[in-house]
């Protein structure tokens, strides 16, 4: 038995819109509550077994939903003034939820080409941005942000690959990008004006990065399989990079202080790198393989 539920709710709007279509598919429901004024909300549904559900209290919110494929949810909540959240699906069993608490937040995400995709984004403060785009089947990506002024940007391509970030502080900026087969990137910032940054190419990498402190950056590029970078940072005005081509290497940075610098590049098979510093201004660099 087909069943299409759309129901559209809007309520105390001076200048409200919203629209939805949900043409051509069975159990498909759609929600969309605004309270404030002139917001925007657009949703379309293609498939079976699809559910949206906006609600926006503020003025000035926008959505755009688009779910394409069976058995896609998407929950969006916008509680504020002047956030935007744009949202595509395409494939089967994909699940997407935007939290944004706060004023002129931004998130823009895309899942396409793929299955049972999973991506939550969660941004309480101001101006913050939030990017993420999988393709594939199987993929996972959390982000959440805390604060104000930070921005955040995932893309996954490939199987299994997943990847979390969790922003508290101001001015923070991570950015995530694997494309292969079951890597991992998790990165833990607390402070203000931080970045965090991962590339991984291949299979089986791992990349744990976590910063306390403020002005630090760390960045990590790893290729082949099977390969781990660990970066510690706690202080302020701190530098390291990891830079790994090959199988079975192992990287881990521990930084203690102010104004350290280290980097680390290895190429080959089953190399082991490990600095640590304690202190302020210091320097160190590893080189293996080249």
């Amino acid at each position: 038995m087909n069943i299409k539920h759309i129901i559209i709710a809007s309520a105390v709007s001076l200048l409200l819109s919203s629209t939805a279509f949900a043409a051509g598919a069975t159990r498909e429901h759609a929600v969309i509550d605004q309270l404030g004024n002139e917001n925007q909300a657009f949703v379309r549904q293609n498939g079976t077994d699809n559910q949206i559900r906006v609600d926006q209290y503020g003025d000035h919110n926008d959505n755009h939903s688009e779910q394409n494929g069976r058995q896609g949810e998407a929950y969006i909540l916008q509680t504020g003034d002047n956030n935007s959240a744009t949202t595509f699906q395409g494939g089967v069993e994909n699940k997407l939820n935007i939290h944004q608490n706060g004023n002129h937040n931004e998130a823009d995400v895309g899942q396409s080409d793929g299955s049972q995709n999973h991506l939550n984004l969660n941004q309480n403060g101001n101006r913050n941005y939030a990017e993420g785009d999988q393709s594939g089947h199987r993929s996972s990506a959390k982000v959440l942000q805390n604060g104000d002024s930070n921005g955040s940007s995932v893309f996954q391509s490939g199987i299994e690959d997943k990847f979390e970030s969790v922003q508290n502080g101001n001015g923070n900026y991570v950015h995530g990008d694997q494309d292969g087969k079951g890597s991992l990137l998790k990165i833990n910032q607390l402070g203000d004006n931080n970045y965090a940054g991962g590339t991984q190419l291949g299979s089986g990498q791992r990349a744990h990065i976590n910063q306390d402190g403020s002005d630090n950056w760390a960045d990590t590029f790893q290729e082949g399989q099977e390969n781990m970078a660990v970066l510690e940072q706690n202080g302020s005005g701190n530098f390291a990079f990891f830079s790994q081509h090959g199988t079975h290497n192992k990287g881990e940075v521990t930084q203690n202080g102010m104004n350290n610098a280290a980097t680390v590049c290895t190429d080959g098979v089953e190399n082991v790198a490990k600095i640590m510093q304690n202190g302020n201004a210091n320097r160190a660099d590893i080189l293996q393989g080249f």
